[in-house]
């Protein structure tokens, strides 16, 4: 379920932009808010129909392009004037998800005397916006662009020019080699070409979900993952060993978009949800998380609304990541762009890391108290700036966010000199507007030695970038602290023709040594295994 912004709680705020490419697909994403927000400006409900109209149709922008059929503008008029009708642009999957104002849980009323007539001004402003973005071949964005003369960041190495070679892998039932490591799996291909480096193999794992996000591995084995879209958490079973989920198991159900989960030491599941965290208890071990208590509530709403769970490998602190209300702006909340950390009871709440504007992957590194993790910058600073990051982050640490990027670029807006001095510095600068979330190190022992112990970050991809990137998943070599030069691990969801048919959200080592890869766009998820040369 998409769900529009809450309207009792999203503070106005000098803001430069809105939300980006790192919330969920089908969330509410960023508009050129500086172009008219001044002189026409309009709530955070009718903020959230624009978000959604300027993604899904920058989605399609290569299909747009062109080819855009003049009776659509009817029914753009239509919706933004309140006829709650669902219509199909550029092509039948651009507006799939897009819902009936009407169906909202928030609704936009008029602010004092006039109130229908600045709700008109307001839409037609959207409208002219929106019209302008169709009629420039969805790329109307690059407008508000404002850039920066710092050097960007490198962008990853590319896998070599080899078509995959799934006929490689054994099909069960065949006998599994001991003595190699590798395992006989079953294949089922994606719908596309997902390329890998030689050797590896990739498989459908699970499918028909809606918007998974991240993923664990319970105490009994089985991987758990939050489906935010259906408000559930499910278990995706392999009793058979074969490499493919055996069923979608519904563990807790009833949720408010759940976004992050983690197990705790005595096997109770903690979520993460916009506003609280919850735990939940299977005290009958029937496989059904029926006993939930919140415990830690009155988290902040709106802006970047995934919250990332995560506990401590010596389970002494619960860790729960909290992005920013906005793009750029000076936050009222010292809870947004943070790290914060607590208790798993939920007390003495501590900022462990500020200045990240959107941290949604966070993890530790196997066998160190070294907490990683992944964080989105800002927008509209030009194509290549400023870099997306990856921060070794340690107690106390300030990232610059919002008036320092990447620990050496003054913010345009919100940094003056001197802004940087202090700032942390991260551990890996990558292509902008790449949208990591999801990271974890590898810690299996199915991949090649040179493999192992490495990051792996998903990278869920643009949404206003001239040319678009990321819709991939980037392997980062680690020897010790150091960290080397970015290398594209699985490509493929973005087509050539600037078009997307998926979005990595989430990477975790599965039992068997394989790389599970969650994608909240079509329902998925992978299953990245290796099967020799």
């Amino acid at each position: 379920m998409h769900r529009a912004p809450d309207c009792a709680h999203t503070r106005r705020s000098t803001r430069h932009g809105e939300l980006g490419e790192d919330d969920l697909a089908g969330d509410h994403y960023a508009v050129a808010h500086d172009a008219f927000s001044g002189i026409f400006p309009y709530t955070p409900c009718e903020q959230g129909l624009f978000h959604r109209a300027v993604h899904e149709n920058a989605q399609q922008s290569s299909s747009c392009a062109g080819t855009l059929p003049r009776p659509s503008f009817v029914p753009i008029i239509g919706v933004l004037l309140g006829s709650g009708k669902r219509w199909d642009l550029c092509t039948p999957d651009a507006w799939r998800n897009f819902k009936d104002i009407t169906s909202w849980s928030c609704r936009c009323q008029a602010e004092g005397s006039g109130g229908a007539l600045k709700r008109a001004t307001r839409r037609l402003a959207i409208l002219a916006l929106l019209t302008a973005s169709l009629l420039t071949g969805c790329r109307v964005m690059g407008l508000f662009h404002r850039e920066v003369s710092h050097p960007p960041a490198p962008s990853a190495l590319p896998l070599p020019a080899i078509p995959p070679d799934t006929s490689a892998t054994p099909q069960a039932p065949p006998e599994d080699d001991e003595a190699s490591g590798l395992l006989a799996t079953r294949v089922i291909p994606p719908e596309d070409e997902i390329r890998l480096p030689p050797g590896f193999g990739i498989s459908v794992f699970a499918d028909g979900l809606r918007g998974p996000r991240m993923m664990s591995v319970g105490p009994d084995g089985h991987i758990y993952v939050a489906e935010r879209g259906a408000g559930r958490i499910v278990r995706l079973p392999d009793r058979d060993g074969d490499g493919v989920a055996d069923a979608v198991e519904v563990a807790a159900e009833g949720l408010n978009g759940p976004s992050s989960i983690d197990f705790y030491q005595d096997g109770s599941l903690y979520v993460g949800e916009t506003q609280r965290i919850l735990r939940l208890r299977d005290r009958d071990r029937d496989g059904q998380f029926e006993e939930r208590d919140v415990v830690i509530g009155g988290l902040p709403s709106g802006g970047h609304n995934t919250r990332t769970v995560l506990f401590s490998p010596d389970w002494r602190f619960l860790y729960v990541s909290v992005g920013s209300s906005c793009n750029v702006c000076v936050e009222e909340d010292e809870r947004r762009a943070t790290v914060m950390r607590y208790r798993p009871d939920g007390t003495e709440a501590v900022v462990f890391a500020e200045g990240l504007r959107n941290a949604v992957g966070i993890t530790f590194r196997p066998g160190t108290s070294q907490l990683w993790a992944s964080n989105n910058g800002r927008d509209w600073m030009g194509d290549n700036q400023p870099p997306e990051t990856i921060y070794l982050v340690e107690e106390g640490d300030d990232a610059g966010w919002p008036r320092c990027h990447a620990g050496r670029i003054v913010d345009p807006d919100y940094g003056n000199q001197g802004a940087c001095e202090g700032v942390t510095d991260p551990a890996v600068e990558m292509q902008a507007h790449s949208a990591p979330l999801g990271l974890t190190f590898y810690a299996g022992k199915q991949f090649p030695p040179d493999y192992q112990g490495d990051l792996f970050v998903a990278f869920h991809g643009s949404w206003n970038r001239t040319t678009p990137t990321g819709y991939k998943v980037v392997r980062v070599p680690v020897q010790g602290t150091e960290t080397g030069t970015v290398v594209d691990f699985a490509v493929g969801w973005l087509r050539q023709n600037g078009s997307s048919w998926g979005r990595p959200v989430d990477v975790m080592t599965a039992p068997d040594g394989s790389l599970l890869i969650s994608d909240d766009a079509q329902g998925f998820i992978y299953r990245v295994f290796y099967h020799g040369t």
